[in-house]
């Protein structure tokens, strides 16, 4: 019985340390940092009476990435060179 938890807890530990973090063959940092801040301009909802800021609607937010060629994939914290940390919550965001 020890043995199945302790077998449970390592496999939990190992599979939920991570976060989801986006990738594009042969694209740099500068590459995925452009797409994000045109896509973050293209379908962020202003923030009233903040005009520097937008909420930013995840499923719009996806699909503009994906359709600049980027895929979304789960990695462990540090991921491999040529994935990059993109928004993953709605905001809001100051424009840049």
């Amino acid at each position: 019985m020890i043995g199945k938890l302790t077998a449970t807890a390592t496999l939990l530990l190992l599979t939920g340390c991570g976060q989801y973090y986006w990738s594009r063959p042969g694209a740099s940092y500068d590459d995925f940092a452009a797409d994000e801040r045109s896509c973050t301009q293209s379908v962020g909802v202003p923030v009233q009476g903040k005009s520097d800021q937008v909420l930013l609607p995840q499923d719009p937010f996806r699909l503009y990435l994906k359709s600049r060629g980027w895929t979304r994939g789960w990695q462990q914290y540090y991921p491999p060179p040529g994935w990059y940390r993109g928004h993953e919550d709605e905001g809001p965001f100051v424009l840049r």
